[in-house]
């Protein structure tokens, strides 16, 4: 697969509008370049998803849901007059939670 050329485009800043730029970009958490990508192109146009450390931890937590799922439903079966829920139910909402950690990594690019 052949390398993708690229181009520099140079902007410059007075003083005060390049410190304008600098709080906005750390207000998104976003370098530079991302943040001139989204701000001339559009939000689709960064190369990189905003706030890495919050979607891992959203990962993380997404996980924990999902093991107390599997959890929730193996007490639920042995139990059959608690039921409240199908297991059909508990399957779909654990589909549903995977999808959002797959959607969640492939953002991160994980």
């Amino acid at each position: 697969m052949k390398k993708q050329k690229t181009r520099d485009i140079k902007i410059r800043f007075t003083i005060e509008e390049y410190q304008e730029v600098w709080k906005r970009k750390e207000a998104h958490q976003l370098s530079f370049t991302d943040y001139a990508r989204i701000t001339m192109l559009g939000r689709d146009a960064a190369r990189k998803f905003p706030d890495r450390k919050v979607l891992g931890a959203i990962l993380t937590e997404l996980g924990k849901i999902s093991f107390s799922m599997q959890q929730v439903a193996a007490l639920y079966l042995s139990d059959p007059a608690s039921q409240h829920l199908s297991l059909k139910d508990f399957e779909r909402v654990q589909h549903n939670i995977e999808t959002i950690r797959d959607y969640i990594a492939k953002a991160v690019r994980l």
